[in-house]
């Protein structure tokens, strides 16, 4: 039983016992319960109050250092500018040289493209290795290497099932990446399979 529950039990026991006799010589007095439940009321009320203005102040808190950093990359910046990133005079008042990210550059083609019979009639499934960086993949499938290609898949794991495909025929896949900064990347190699 939780603490409001044990105050609304202790409600429910001084409305019960109201004006019977035969429990006039409790040895915890009615008037006790009521003053105890008072008390009780109140320090729900002033944790409650308490907790709110912990969370009032965790917020401010969480402002407050999110402008602070906004300010020390501000000041590291202009200081990056002044000292012309020299090392040793950043160092001098607390701040380090980063070195700059390594340009990403493009999405290099899905490769390790198979194909493989499907587990139903009409159906091929198809896996390649994963792509670092990419959103998305894009699969399309032809009925001869020179196209036209239909997009097949669109999707963010590095498997597809190809269905509806005339049983016994062959089709031809590839697969590209796509990222939303990095671009879109090359073709893969073409796979070829029968549909089962």
């Amino acid at each position: 039983m939780d603490d409001p529950e044990v105050l609304q039990l202790v409600g429910n026991i001084i409305a019960g016992a109201m004006g019977k006799a035969e429990l006039a010589n409790s040895p915890v007095t009615l008037a006790q319960l009521t003053s105890l439940k008072t008390d009780g009321e109140a320090a729900l009320t002033a944790e409650s109050l308490a907790e709110d203005e912990l969370t009032a102040r965790r917020t401010e808190r969480a402002d407050m250092f999110v402008e602070i950093r906004a300010a020390v990359d501000g000041f590291a910046q202009h200081a990056g500018t002044v000292y012309k990133h020299n090392k040793a005079l950043l160092q001098g008042v607390s701040l380090d040289v980063t070195n700059p990210p390594a340009p990403v550059g493009p999405l290099p083609a899905p490769g390790n493209l198979q194909s493989f019979f499907g587990d139903m009639e009409g159906t091929i499934h198809l896996q390649w290795d994963r792509v670092k960086r990419r959103d998305t993949y894009i699969v399309e499938c032809a009925s001869s290497i020179n196209g036209p290609w239909t997009q097949v898949y669109v999707g963010k794991f590095p498997r597809a099932t190809c269905g509806g495909l005339t049983p016994g025929a062959e089709y031809f896949f590839r697969v590209r990446a796509v990222g939303g900064s990095t671009g879109t990347s090359p073709w893969s190699d073409v796979t070829r399979k029968r549909a089962a």
